[in-house]
């Protein structure tokens, strides 16, 4: 991922592909961020969504899997309109914290 983004000049990269009409899988690397990959990207699903559903003609409502092959799996549900994009899914906490300003 990171050689990739890097060949590119990019601070992140997406790999995507169609499971069916309905499921995509994707793999998000941002190196740029120091982070190698992401196991669930909700920044990048819209976009990811919008451009599945102009190339291979996938659904408006999506569900993007994430995260498996790093052993983190993520479901990403998406709305992917052109004008009205939702993302949404269930969440676990995995930090907790306090910023102080």
């Amino acid at each position: 991922g990171a050689a990739a983004a890097g060949r590119v000049g990019a601070a992140s990269i997406a790999v995507v592909r169609p499971g069916d009409a309905a499921v995509l899988h994707a793999r998000v690397f941002v190196p740029g961020a120091g982070v190698a990959e992401d196991p669930g990207t909700g920044s990048a699903a819209g976009a990811i969504a919008l451009f599945a559903a102009e190339v291979w003609g996938t659904a408006v409502d999506v569900t993007i899997h994430q995260g498996f092959e790093m052993g983190r799996p993520c479901r990403i549900d998406v709305h992917a309109e052109v004008g009205a994009v939702r993302v949404g899914g269930r969440v676990s906490g995995c930090a907790e914290g306090t910023f102080t300003l």
